[in-house]
């Protein structure tokens, strides 16, 4: 049951991206769909950890990458894995998507972040599973 409601999620996805095209927005029809974008951007991340293996031997199993934007730059978080378990590429594209995604809805929105900067984790095999450990 769990491996068919995963099988929907790129459909949802397609529905919410298109669900508005062709419809006027009001006096700014060109304006971002901020709240589509949210809902795409959490579903992109749905998809990513979907792509991500943890199992470990070493601590240089373990990978992160940044994903997502924050109004005064650097990322909101960071996708941790193990390089030998994962579809490295695949986190990597869909990381990008999301970085790229949240930059417009900032952009469209005004939007306004805390400036501190994330720092990526420190990163562990423990007990044979990657894990980010803070700083």
């Amino acid at each position: 049951m769990k491996k068919q409601w995963l099988l929907l999620i790129p459909f949802v996805a397609l529905v919410l991206v298109f669900q508005n095209c062709g419809q006027s927005h009001g006096p700014d029809a060109g304006s971002y769909d901020i709240a589509n974008t949210a809902n795409v951007v959490a579903l992109t991340k749905i998809e990513a950890e979907k792509s991500i293996g943890l199992a470990c031997r070493e601590d240089s199993d373990c990978q992160s990458i940044p994903a997502g934007a924050k109004a005064c730059g650097g990322p909101t978080h960071y996708f941790v894995f193990s390089k030998s378990s994962s579809d490295v590429a695949r986190i990597q594209k869909l990381a990008d998507q999301m970085t790229e995604l949240e930059r417009k809805q900032i952009e469209s929105s005004g939007g306004m972040s805390t400036c501190e900067f994330m720092m990526p984790p420190t990163l562990a095999c423990i007990e044979a599973r990657c894990e980010g450990v803070a700083r």
